[in-house]
């Protein structure tokens, strides 16, 4: 059952430490699960996994969840942390904020986020930056965080 959850039916002759990452990662979480628990720890799951593996790790954990297993993740993907009920961020072992994906929003994105498609990122961040704008590589695209995406989009000659 656990082979065939995490889609390793074919390899079920291979060793686990000659599997690449993101196998490894689905063997994990289908080990993980096989005592069927009442509480289950993810350490970031989807680390090294393909976008259609993670829809898939987030799907089990949906469905999990659904029948009472309270799943707590660890994650650097801040799309993934919607996917959650609550989320904590913690900063240097302390609490900072916690609540709704929603309410965290609400409360503490009070500037807006512009996903940038760029051939060069750092170019595109040092220039970004003598406008005084903050930026973050975030997977193939570049996040500028403006005050007002309206007044800041491509177009605007705001940068």
């Amino acid at each position: 059952m656990a082979l065939e959850m995490a889609g390793l039916g074919d390899r079920r002759d291979s060793l686990a430490g000659t599997l690449p990452g993101g196998y490894k990662q689905r063997l994990a979480l289908g080990c993980a699960i096989l005592h069927e628990p009442s509480i289950l720890f993810l350490d970031e799951p989807t680390s090294g996994v393909d976008p259609l593996s993670r829809r898939g790790f987030w799907k089990l954990i949906y469905e999990m969840s659904r029948a009472g297993t309270t799943v707590f993740v660890t994650t650097h993907y801040m799309d993934e942390a919607d996917y959650c009920d609550r989320l904590a961020f913690i900063y240097r072992g302390a609490l900072i904020a916690e609540g709704t994906p929603t309410e965290l929003r609400q409360e503490h994105m009070t500037r807006d986020v512009l996903e940038i498609e760029t051939e060069n990122a750092v170019m595109a961040m040092e220039a970004l930056g003598r406008h005084g704008v903050e930026t973050a590589v975030f997977g193939s695209l570049l996040h500028a965080t403006v005050d007002s995406a309206g007044r800041t989009s491509p177009g605007s000659g705001a940068c």
